[in-house]
């Protein structure tokens, strides 16, 4: 016979919704089939065959029989925000029947697959080890039961705080000509958004924002050096949020022709006469800057030797 989840006995009679959902059909004595009709989640349970053997011994076995249920996300951390260098967790709790597998994704790449030692899954949870600027982003939960091809997905947003870093193409100086307008542009990367200045000769230069692409803020400003003072002036970058702040100076480098020294003339012009004397082919190499200003030769016809490639110093310039 069977007995039901309540440890009675399940009624006997043909398998009807008007019956019921247990019903059991017994035979000879031998044999007791179980009928279930499951309508409503909740129904089911653990139910208990059991017989006699005609030496007096009891047998028994168990078997649970639950109606199937749809994944269900019934427990999700909202929106999240945690601090550089924290550690956070983010819970989802899927149910269902059978019991859904859970799986966390990024950019529709599953994060238990990547490998990353500071973004880990553990039984459902999602596990941010020490928090990056890099981990911010969407993120989805999805609970997946591939025997019945159902699923059920809901994302969350995590969010990192931390102060301000100044990117800009221009490294540490900006070239600039006397008298024409320059641009620069560059990009505070912060959350919470930053507040940013430029100042020049104690002055703050008006700033253009250009937008942003998620916590990347673009800027842009224009300044017209002039004279010798305006050059050996900085431009200094400053950006702060309610994390921190950062500076980043800039250098305006003078982009001119170059000029020869006073003294370098006449040294210059007998170098050019020596070569000729030489009976050399000459190409001019000049590095912008406090360089070397020198000839070179592609070929040397010297008592019939083969051509050579040499190089003939004139003077140290100011280029």
């Amino acid at each position: 016979m069977w007995l039901g989840p309540d440890e009675a006995m399940v009624p006997e009679g043909d398998r009807s919704a008007e019956a019921g959902p247990f019903r059991q059909r017994r035979g000879d004595g031998r044999r007791a089939e179980l009928h279930v009709m499951l309508t409503v989640p909740g129904q089911g349970g653990r139910f208990r065959c059991q017989g006699t053997f005609d030496s007096g011994d009891d047998v028994a076995a168990n078997i649970d029989i639950r109606p199937a249920e749809d994944p269900q996300i019934v427990a999700l951390t909202p929106a999240l925000e945690v601090a550089e260098g924290a550690a956070a967790e983010v819970k989802c709790e899927v149910t269902g029947t059978p019991t859904p597998t859970v799986t966390w994704e990024r950019g529709g790449r599953d994060m238990a697959a990547l490998g990353d030692r500071r973004l880990v899954v553990q039984e459902g949870t999602l596990v941010v080890v020490a928090a990056q600027p890099g981990d911010a982003g969407v993120y989805t939960c999805r609970g997946r039961q591939a025997r019945r091809g159902r699923e059920v997905m809901r994302t969350v947003t995590l969010s990192v705080l931390f102060s301000p870093r100044i990117e800009t193409p221009h490294n540490s100086s900006v070239c600039a000509r006397p008298g024409t307008p320059v641009t620069v542009n560059f990009t505070v990367w912060a959350h919470p958004a930053p507040t940013a200045t430029v100042a020049w000769q104690g002055k703050n230069l008006a700033l253009q924002p250009l937008g942003r692409d998620g916590a990347r803020h673009h800027y842009a400003l224009q300044v017209t050096p002039k004279t010798p003072w305006d050059f050996s002036s900085e431009l200094v970058l400053e950006a702060s949020n309610a994390v921190g702040a950062v500076r980043h100076a800039l250098r305006l480098e003078q982009a001119e022709g170059w000029r020869l020294p006073p003294g370098s003339v006449a040294g210059l012009v007998a170098s050019i006469f020596l070569l000729v004397l030489l009976g050399l082919d000459l190409g001019c190499c000049l590095r912008r800057g406090r360089g070397v200003l020198a000839w070179t030769r592609d070929r040397l016809r010297q008592s019939g030797k083969a051509p050579a490639q040499s190089v003939v110093n004139v003077s140290s310039l100011d280029a």
